[in-house]
């Protein structure tokens, strides 16, 4: 299997998929990049399945590196049509051993340059536990990555290990509301952990984004809430390059 990964890598099996996020209006502010694994006869194969071995095998930095390209594509694009307002992003997943290597902020700068895309583009989606460990080291990457105009996410957030008493010392832009707290909003014991994140997230001056938002109940009670940003199935599942820039146009045409 980690031969078949490493062919794929290079055959370019492996594309990124983009799931819109939109804000309270229903404007929309960006959209997550999500890695996607064509295989040539075994059809889609699910991250789950390949990530944990790529990671293992130090084929994640690659597979990133292919995100990363792909979203300053789809940037270029967008921009090309002038189709998208100044604070658009669009966003990645960072590995933890690609987030503890030395050529990190480097290798970001590079991919950008490259296409001649701003990095204020581009959002950078960690995990609580990637803050966990040696905070002021941390805390000093993520400031020098920030400067140069990257900005940070917290992905699933309230799922993994948080020290909140710590959490501001981060240059973090943004909370991401884990899916599995979405799917608890109709319980008032799940709401209140929407709410409080949603507070905790406003106290300290951060966006705050809610995943897997799969009808509009849920849209609705977390717009009265002032959500920031919403995404999920509900307004449309992760598309691939060219569907996205339909979808995208056809957004427009419709407001």
């Amino acid at each position: 299997f980690e031969s078949e990964i490493s062919t794929a890598i290079e055959n370019r099996d492996f594309c990124a998929f983009f799931q819109p996020q939109l804000n309270g209006n229903g404007e929309v502010t960006g959209a997550e990049a999500l890695i996607r694994w064509i295989h040539p006869t075994k059809g889609m194969i699910p991250p789950d399945e390949f990530i944990s071995i790529a990671e293992q095998f130090g084929l994640i930095q690659s597979l990133q590196d292919i995100v990363l390209e792909d979203i300053c594509k789809l940037l270029m694009e967008l921009e090309r049509t002038s189709s998208i307002p100044a604070d658009f992003k669009l966003s990645i997943n960072i590995s933890h051993s690609q987030f503890r290597a030395s050529n990190f902020k480097q290798s970001l700068e590079s991919t950008i340059e490259q296409f001649g895309i701003a990095a204020s583009r581009v959002t950078l989606e960690i995990t609580e536990s990637m803050l966990s460990h040696d905070i002021a080291k941390t805390a000093q990457q993520m400031a020098e990555i920030s400067d140069t105009g990257f900005s940070f996410s917290i992905d699933d957030f309230g799922t993994g290990y948080s020290n909140l008493s710590n959490l501001h010392a981060f240059p973090v832009h943004e909370l991401k509301i884990d899916k599995s707290f979405v799917d608890r909003m109709l319980d008032p014991s799940g709401l209140s952990i929407v709410e409080t994140i949603i507070n905790l997230a406003k106290n300290l001056n951060m966006k705050v984004v809610a995943e897997g938002v799969e009808s509009d109940k849920q849209a609705t009670l977390l717009k009265e809430r002032g959500i920031d940003v919403l995404q999920g199935y509900h307004f449309a599942k992760p598309l691939p390059f060219d569907e996205y820039l339909k979808w995208h146009s056809a957004h427009l045409a419709q407001r």
